[in-house]
């Protein structure tokens, strides 16, 4: 889907809270096919804490400096052409909210990564 620049969201805040509610995100790695679903936690500031496994196969692409995308999206829900009191030219939709944050990746200490997996099991 494509979002049409009439509900662009830009409150930044908000987008934070959003992306900390949801707490997983699927992940993209720049010049890789695979993606993951990660735990993340977002600190304060909106830096993105996030966790992969020794195994996962995107971790071969997410050396220091990489560019990356976490995507955030809630379930949503389908609305049919039928809702709309004017039918005429109606198309169904689908009704959601995402936030998508790109970046450099970069990573964790060993003492940034026991603060990181504490965080992300008290959530």
């Amino acid at each position: 889907m494509h979002p049409n620049r009439a509900f662009l969201w830009t409150d930044l805040p908000a987008m934070r809270a959003f992306a900390a509610e949801q707490a997983m995100a699927q992940l993209f790695a720049a010049g890789s096919v695979a993606l993951a679903y990660v735990p993340v936690w977002v600190r304060e500031g909106g830096e993105l804490w996030l966790h992969l496994s020794n195994g996962n196969r995107l971790l071969k692409a997410l050396t220091d400096g990489a560019e990356a995308v976490a995507g955030f999206a809630e379930r949503g829900h389908y609305i049919s052409a039928n809702w709309y009191a004017d039918r005429a030219g109606s198309v169904p939709t689908w009704n959601y909210r995402s936030v998508e944050v790109s970046g450099r990746v970069r990573r964790l200490s060993r003492m940034e990564l026991v603060a990181q997996l504490d965080a992300l099991s008290a959530l």
